[in-house]
């Protein structure tokens, strides 16, 4: 008995380790720096959901998200901003049509909509995921000769290796939790 707690523990140790090993790697691939996550906000002066939501975005980026980078386009002051918000709206296929609309990612955030914008930050933010930048976006949506498909926003780009370390951690775990437990 005593044998066999002994090589579970080992199992249990070794796995922990290899998990760290594989997050270690996962730090090591993004080259420990910070990375920049562009939002578009098409907004009109004087609009106080848009202010809202500049207001949120600065303050994200003043407290947790230095890497953020915010352009801001207001379409009262430049009305030729207004073909840019209907080149995004189009490579979205998104029917909007008002003001704040915020582009992360792959997704359009229309008027002020506090847990979704910062739902957007935090996944960009999370080192496991690559967010695109939404210019970069439009301008490929846009060349393409095909007509435009709605995309989730949310896309899973987790490294299938870490999961597995992980998953491999917890069922070792689990394992010796029982077989603990029978002992007892």
């Amino acid at each position: 008995m005593r044998i066999l707690i002994i090589i579970t523990s080992a199992i249990f140790l070794g796995s922990l380790g290899m998990t760290a090993m594989a997050l270690a790697s996962l730090d090591a691939s993004q080259g420990g720096q910070d990375k920049v996550t562009d939002i578009y906000v098409f907004s009109q002066q004087g609009c106080p959901y848009c202010a809202k939501t500049l207001s949120l975005l600065e303050e994200l980026k003043s407290k947790d998200y230095p890497e953020l980078k915010i352009h801001e386009y207001d379409m009262k002051n430049h009305p030729e901003y207004f073909n840019k918000f209907t080149e995004f709206t189009k490579a979205y296929n998104a029917d909007i049509n008002k003001v704040p609309t915020t582009f992360i990612n792959k997704a359009a955030i229309s008027g002020f909509r506090e847990s979704d914008l910062r739902q957007m930050v935090e996944y960009c933010h999370l080192p496991v995921n690559t967010c695109v930048d939404p210019a970069k976006f439009v301008q490929e949506k846009l060349s393409q000769p095909t007509p435009v498909t709605e995309e989730k926003p949310f896309t899973n780009t987790a490294r299938p290796e870490v999961i597995g370390w992980i998953l491999i951690g917890g069922i070792v775990v689990g394992g010796a939790i029982v077989i603990f437990n029978k002992m007892i």
